[in-house]
């Protein structure tokens, strides 16, 4: 039973570096995944309000190679009756996460109608 369990969890290890991550806090909601093959982990979602009652959507993304990786991310923000709020700041933005190590990802609703935020995850685009 112990080896069957075992060899279940490792089978599955590939696919934690794949997976979305999802956090909830009463009303609002987060998630986040992958766009394309990503080696990366995405974590410790966490979703909340802040003291100006604007949502905020956080997660942590982890390199477990010895090199570093570049990624690109973006969020997007909808309101409770899932239509996208509008936000000009909404641009793809680099990060560099260097081997062995972890960045935070922070993202705050463009405004207090934001209540569900999905951020989206990508190699770097070289046209950009």
């Amino acid at each position: 039973m112990i080896r069957t369990l075992l060899l279940l969890a490792l089978a599955a290890l590939p696919l934690a570096s794949c997976s979305s991550v999802d956090a909830e806090y009463g009303p609002l909601s987060g998630t986040a995944r992958p766009l394309g093959d990503l080696d990366i982990e995405m974590k410790d979602g966490v979703v909340r309000f802040d003291d100006s009652d604007f949502a905020v959507y956080q997660l942590t993304l982890v390199n477990h190679d010895d090199d570093e990786a570049w990624v690109e991310w973006r969020a997007r923000w909808f309101d409770d009756h899932g239509f996208e709020v509008n936000d000009t700041t909404r641009l793809w933005k680099s990060v560099n996460i260097q081997g062995g190590s972890w960045v935070p990802l922070r993202s705050v609703a463009p405004s207090v109608k934001g209540v569900r935020c999905e951020i989206e995850v990508r190699e770097p685009n070289p046209l950009h």
